[in-house]
């Protein structure tokens, strides 16, 4: 069994930069970078691509667009849970006490 309280320490990446890290996850190779790693995996998938690919966005479908349901809204936190609500709706929770 692990202990109850994680350990994180001060850790400098083969790039240069430093993070703080939990210990155990540098232990086990889950964290093997700063997240430089994760970055130049992704420029090399990038590069690998087709170029008529890499010109409309990747692998989407050309004219692929995610439309944003949460433009316009506020992120807050309730029971410990991000939820977007508009002004309104806030202001309605914020003057009925929450609920």
């Amino acid at each position: 069994m692990g202990s109850r309280y994680a350990s994180y320490h001060w850790y400098r990446c083969e790039c240069g930069n430093e993070k703080i890290i939990r210990k155990s996850n540098v232990d086990r190779g889950a964290t093997r970078s700063c997240g430089c790693l994760q970055r130049e995996n992704g420029r090399r998938a990038i590069a690998r691509m087709p170029e008529e690919l890499r010109k409309k966005g990747g692998g989407r479908k050309p004219g692929f667009t995610q439309p944003n349901v949460n433009k316009g809204k506020i992120r807050i936190m309730v029971d410990g849970r991000r939820k977007h609500v508009t002004e309104e709706e806030l202001a309605e929770m914020y003057y009925s006490g929450g609920e």
